[in-house]
């Protein structure tokens, strides 16, 4: 990791560079490195501006964001979301959207939003099921440590009746319910 981080700092714009940092950023992300990850996909941003690919801008962007939130950063990561999540939507990107549902829904538990949480993870995992898209295993560990919080916060009927609800909402609709 340390031999890669000293030739990044030497290597030309590009996408192989770009993806370099990206690759970057989840190492240092998964290792609890949390500025420096932040720092590689701040690196690998400018380098996908550089070369226009909006792509994989939406992409660092959302991945700035994640760090963000995990730092504990809801407003920023909020913020970045709303931006991202059109995007996503814009170029057809459905699982992206569902993990950008299940971020404003992790953001919606800390701010003591349950309904809200209910709704958007079951929107999103109605997504998931269409698409067949599943989460990784560190999301998989994330939401359930989400999950478990937000089922103490509601009843057993609540949870179900908010469940039903957001599962039976469209993406269009769930969306504006993340936004709003």
């Amino acid at each position: 990791l340390e031999l890669l981080q000293g030739i990044a700092k030497d290597i030309p714009l590009s996408f192989q560079s770009g993806i370099l940092f990206l690759g970057l950023g989840y190492n240092t992300r998964n290792l609890g490195q949390l500025e420096t990850a932040k720092k590689h996909f701040e690196a690998g941003l400018k380098m996908f501006e550089y070369i226009g690919h909006k792509g994989f801008e939406a992409v660092m962007t959302t991945e700035i964001a994640h760090v963000e939130r995990v730092m504990g950063n809801y407003a920023k990561a909020k913020n970045t979301y709303k931006k991202t999540i059109k995007e996503f939507q814009d170029v057809g990107n459905r699982p992206a959207v569902a993990h950008q549902l299940e971020c404003f829904a992790m953001i919606a538990i800390v701010e003591e939003e349950p309904q809200r949480a209910a709704k958007l993870f079951a929107a999103a995992e109605a997504i998931r099921e269409v698409t067949g898209h599943k989460r990784s295993d560190e999301e998989e560990a994330e939401e359930a440590q989400f999950m478990s919080r937000l089922r103490a916060m509601l009843t057993e009927a609540e949870f179900n009746a908010l469940w039903a609800d957001g599962k039976s909402t469209t993406t269009e609709q769930a969306i504006q319910l993340a936004l709003g």
